[in-house]
């Protein structure tokens, strides 16, 4: 290890704990402990973007909306000063950096014993594709927040108006459902959404901080409640607008429990419970790149038949979902992200 990485390794480690003590004092009822600590953590040189979320997202929940802003601001500054005029620029100078990833062993174990059969590729090139997947998804989440309206990316969606097009014509009076799952380029969603200027909601985890990029369109579990976001949500289709969420990464819903060489995943019920009280369809959307462009596949979900209880049918959307999302975990290596969501349950015991 060089002596910058390590000497930037050691910085880490007292902002991760002092993270995790302000995140344990939040939830332990101690709101002003916690502020203390997240404004400290906000002065802090040579924190990570994701410690950034988390202390941006602290701040929102705990009252200073301001201090929230300007963390915000800052992690978008040092982000954009770094980027070149197009992503394809981005993605391509990837491949200078997949050597110096890391990723969880577990999970390459696993997606390396559940890659398709015709796929021709040695373990060391495969995870060389694999990191390179992993970063390119960086980049995409990246460029959204320094570009909000997609400049410079015009060119990443081949078959946008198509996919417009079909979102569309499925749509009831009550909007439209897409769930995807937390593998592949999943962060291509929030691009996409500005590329096409299509209003729509997504549900996740990201800090919506007033004035910032995501705020126009996303629902965050990480600054709002269960019931708020639920509310939000349902308020979305009320609007008529497509509802996107990976529901992959619940950590309170039931497993739906592995069969085979399958993974065990958490899946979250608001989109089956929302299309069953709504009447509002639902796909399933797998975001994958040909070279460096996305293109998605879409498969139609279950609908509530005849007769059928509300538990009911979510237990068969649930079903229906899981196995597109095993299925879509059989992919090239670019396509996996091998992060967060369902990836989590190929982590073995310690």
């Amino acid at each position: 290890m060089s002596k910058s990485k390590s000497a930037k390794n050691q910085r880490t480690v007292p902002i991760q704990k002092a993270l995790q003590m302000a995140m344990n004092a939040e939830r332990n009822g101690h709101p002003d402990a916690a502020l203390s600590v997240y404004r400290k953590l906000a002065a802090a040189k040579d924190m990570t973007t994701p410690f950034m979320r988390d202390v941006t997202a602290g701040l929102y929940r705990l009252g200073d909306v301001e201090a929230a802003q300007k963390l915000n601001e800052r992690s978008i500054a040092e982000r954009a000063a770094q980027m070149p005029d197009k992503i394809e620029t981005a993605l391509e100078g990837l491949w200078n950096h997949v050597d110096k990833v890391r990723l969880d062993p577990d999970m390459l174990d696993w997606a390396w014993e559940a890659r398709p059969d015709d796929l021709d590729m040695d373990r060391d090139e495969w995870e060389r594709h694999a990191k390179w997947g992993a970063l390119a998804d960086r980049v995409l989440r990246d460029w959204f927040e320094v570009h909000p309206d997609g400049k410079g990316a015009e060119n990443l969606f081949p078959d946008l108006k198509d996919s417009i097009a079909t979102l569309e014509g499925a749509k009831t009076k009550n909007g439209l459902c897409v769930a995807a799952a937390h593998i592949g380029p999943i962060f291509s969603g929030p691009l996409f959404w500005a590329v096409a200027d299509y209003d729509c909601r997504y549900v996740g985890a990201f800090p919506a901080v007033p004035g910032s990029p995501l705020a126009k369109r996303l629902i965050s579990t990480s600054t709002l409640t269960p019931d708020q976001v639920r509310d939000a949500a349902r308020e979305a289709l009320e609007a008529g607008l497509t509802l996107y969420n990976a529901p992959d990464a619940s950590p309170r819903a039931n497993v739906e429990s592995a069969d085979g060489h399958n993974l065990p995943i958490r899946i979250a019920p608001l989109l089956p419970r929302l299309a069953f009280q709504m009447g509002t369809h639902s796909y399933y959307t797998a975001a994958k790149w040909q070279g460096h462009q996305i293109v998605y596949d879409r498969v139609r979900l279950p609908d509530p038949e005849e007769g059928e209880s509300e538990e009911q049918f979510i237990a068969r959307w649930r079903k229906a979902y899981y196995a597109e999302a095993m299925k879509q975990a059989r992919t090239r290596p670019e396509n996996l992200r091998l992060h967060r969501g369902l990836w989590r349950s190929a982590k073995k015991p310690v």
